[in-house]
């Protein structure tokens, strides 16, 4: 906060519109995620400043702040204007960088608008400038996207591709705020498959990332996530916890899109429970956003829930009227797993009122198309990628441990290396310590001695007969005999010992080292 009322005294107190706009584009970086109104403001009024003076650059940053919001409010139609205006003008200015953020967000909103063709050739633009850029995290960044886009086309096995190739980028390069997006759509396409467990592994490991890193779009997707498979899991109270704390959060940041699926989450909730007044309120309430926001995907999924509450109602019209709807917008969109189910939904209507003929026709295509999307090749693709990815996993694992036994091994050796230069050094110290000592204690009684012999020999002199001499001289022998030894000693630098007849180590004093 402090930082956005310092842009803004900078604001005020500048006259120069090339500044102004800098300082604009700045507060909205920082609003962005708290004020969704404010920063809507800000990205407006930097654009309308910075047409009037033409600069380029902040124009082009302001025009891609605001698709880029206008993504996040579900403003797609919106965003599709701005972005391909950012578009346009990024490839006059040859801005690489901008180009490949605008033709993601376009993506996006072709996606999210049931536009898989555009939505598709618009991300591989983006990943063939991310490729040629080498830049690794926005790359993750677009498989992702892509990895959604083939999740809602019912194409699982390159939906998991895509986004386990994203979650190694972003395990690779330590973008841990990213990771929890990785985590979470990994977890969505196992829901889809029904793959309960591995579908929460992957939802509790995307939370646990996100509240250390403080991602809320993450948080609310794993939340979301959690309680969708409790609701498959048949524990609506556990559902409702997550989706409830989800849709909270959804609320505080204005994420209609998530908003809306969670509503649809909860009306389905409450029919499971048997409280159909508040499961048509709750689908009520997502059905009107989802069309408010043209979010497609929410629509048909509404209408086939309408469909699923009046069948239970025996209102038969009015589930066919849904049904309808829901295959219409299914089919518009691509969304092959949402087309089975509403035909699988007919297939049951029409058997109700007993019209056979077209109770068969749509049991055969909901039978063809769930083949589609779980049929044998898919089915082992999916078991290959998964396969792989463990393989990798625990090829990747087995190197860290052998990695660290190499460096336990290095760190070992090192130690046992400076233990012995340790020992050696006590030694060489002990061995000092000894030869002063002996130096010490030897030196003063020699002195005596050899003092003592040279007046013996003075007031001896023509005195002794030849066998006292030589003891006299064997003495005067014995006393520098036992100086030079000390001397040699004293000498030494390193010690080395000599082993005896009866193997007893003894220094070697004959040469110095």
């Amino acid at each position: 906060m402090n930082k956005i009322i310092e842009l803004e005294e900078k604001l005020k107190s500048t006259k120069d519109l090339f500044k102004k706009v800098d300082i604009l584009n700045q507060m909205y970086s920082l609003t962005k995620s708290s004020d969704y109104t404010f920063a809507h403001e800000i990205a407006k009024k930097t654009i309308e400043i910075a047409r009037k003076i033409n600069y380029e650059q902040g124009l082009l940053t302001a025009l891609d702040n605001l698709g880029s919001l206008q993504n996040h409010l579900s403003d797609y139609k919106d965003a599709l204007i701005t972005l391909n205006e950012t578009l346009e003008l990024s490839r006059k200015s040859n801005n690489k960088k901008i180009e490949a953020l605008a033709l993601n967000k376009i993506g996006i909103a072709y996606k999210n608008i049931g536009d898989s063709k555009n939505a598709l050739e618009s991300y591989f633009l983006s990943l063939v400038i991310a490729k040629k850029e080498k830049d690794k995290n926005f790359e993750a960044v677009v498989y992702n996207n892509i990895g959604n886009l083939y999740r809602n086309l019912g194409d699982y096995p390159k939906a998991l591709d895509y986004h386990l190739s994203s979650m190694k980028i972003r395990e690779k390069i330590e973008d841990l705020k990213d990771l929890c997006a990785s985590f979470n759509n990994i977890g969505n396409v196992y829901s889809d498959l029904e793959e309960h467990q591995k579908a929460l592994d992957y939802y509790e490991k995307g939370l646990e990332l996100a509240e250390k890193t403080k991602g809320v779009k993450s948080k609310i997707t794993a939340l979301t996530g959690i309680g969708e498979i409790f609701l498959k899991l048949n524990e609506p109270v556990k559902a409702i916890e997550y989706l409830e704390q989800s849709l909270e959060i959804s609320s505080q940041i204005g994420n209609k899109q998530n908003f809306s699926i969670n509503l649809g989450l909860l009306g389905v909730v409450y029919q499971k429970l048997g409280e159909t007044d508040k499961a048509l309120e709750y689908n009520t309430k997502s059905f009107e956003i989802s069309k408010k926001i043209n979010y497609k995907l929410q629509e048909a999924n509404c209408h086939l829930f309408y469909g699923q509450i009046y069948f239970d109602l025996k209102d038969y019209n009015q589930s066919l009227e849904n049904l309808q709807n829901a295959l219409v917008i299914a089919e518009s969109i691509g969304a092959k797993s949402l087309i089975y189910k509403t035909h699988e939904a007919f297939s049951k209507t029409y058997e109700a009122i007993e019209n056979f003929d077209k109770a068969l026709e749509h049991y055969e295509k909901f039978h063809s198309l769930e083949k589609e999307v779980f049929n044998e090749e898919s089915d082992s693709k999916l078991k290959k990628l998964q396969i792989s990815f463990e393989v990798e996993k625990a090829e990747k694992e087995k190197e860290i441990y052998r990695l660290k036994n190499i460096e336990l091994v290095d760190l070992n050796q090192k130690l046992i290396e400076a233990q012995n230069k340790l020992i050696e050094s006590e030694k060489k110290s002990m061995f000092v310590a000894t030869v002063v000592t002996t130096n010490h204690e030897f030196n003063q009684p020699l002195t005596v001695l050899k003092g003592n012999l040279a007046i013996l020999k003075m007031f001896s002199e023509g005195k002794l007969n030849e066998k006292e001499i030589r003891i006299l001289q064997n003495m005067e022998k014995s006393i520098d005999s036992i100086s030079n030894i000390l001397n040699k000693l004293r000498s030494i630098e390193e010690p080395t010992l000599l082993k005896t007849i009866d193997d007893i180590n003894i220094i070697n004093i004959s040469k110095k080292k």
